[in-house]
This record gives structure tokens, sequence and C-alpha cells, in this order.
């Protein structure tokens, strides 16, 4: 089942296809970048398999992350 994390104090988007695979991409994103790994401020959704393939190929091109940009301000991509 995939999933969708988004880092409540830097915007940043994690997908990955399993729990425990986005599990790790959360710790090292917080221990990279904010120096302690704080699960609690992040906000973790189920998403469907078209939705994950879609964010995937999507990712890839610059207009999806300016979208974002747009859309949430704090986002930093």
């Amino acid at each position: 089942m995939p999933f969708v994390a988004r880092c409540f104090r830097c915007g940043h988007i994690e997908i990955g296809i399993s729990r425990w695979g986005i599990n790790v991409d959360m710790e090292e994103h917080d221990l990279a970048s904010h120096g302690s790994y704080e699960p609690e401020l992040w906000t973790v959704t189920i998403i469907s398999y078209a939705d994950y393939y879609m964010i995937q190929r999507l990712s890839k091109t610059s207009a999806f992350w300016a979208s974002l940009r747009l859309k949430f301000p704090r986002f930093s991509g």
C-alpha cells in the first residue's frame, strides 16, 4: 500500500510503496535537515497505486514542484 508523507517543519514530501520505507525516508530527512527525528511532525496519508505512479511520474517535472510551491508557500521541494 503506497504512502505520501509531508514534513510540517519545511514541507518536504516523501512517497513510498511501504510504511517501513516511508518511515526510513522520514527519519533520514529529519536527521539530515533538522537534526532530530520527530515522527509527530509528519502527516502520512495512504494513497492509491494509481496516485502513487502518477506522483512518481509527475515528480520528474519542474511544473509539478512549482505548483506545490504556489499552493503551499512553506514547501521547500
